[in-house]
């Protein structure tokens, strides 16, 4: 399943995307929150599948979203796989640089350490 947020698409596989979906689907209804993150994961939702080489079209409004034109970074993560524009990706990369004390001082105020 290929899913946008963060101005990159989330890539996960279909037994990843089951388990974030059961827990989307759990999300209060009532909650004005709750019902808009769960419309923009299924609503941009879109399953893929790899051609005979390899490949993976990826739907327009998807690459539009994400910035992809020209060079893209593919970034592996736990549990799925991110696609960003070179642009993005790097204006993304350069706001972690600058505020990586900061972010450091909120985990660790919520209790996560590295």
């Amino acid at each position: 399943m290929t899913f946008g947020l963060d101005r990159c698409l989330y890539v996960w596989t279909i037994d990843e995307w089951t388990q974030l979906a059961e827990k989307l689907a759990k999300l209060p209804m009532m909650n004005p929150d709750a019902r808009r993150v769960a419309r923009h994961f299924f609503a941009g939702a879109t399953e893929t599948t790899l051609d005979k080489l390899g490949r993976v079209v990826i739907p327009q409004i998807l690459r539009e979203y994400a910035g992809l034109k020209g060079e893209v970074v593919v970034a592996g993560m736990p549990n799925r796989i991110e696609i960003w524009g070179q642009d993005i990706w790097d204006a993304e990369r350069s706001m972690v640089a600058e505020n990586s004390s900061a972010f450091a001082e909120h985990l660790a105020a919520a209790g996560i350490t590295i």
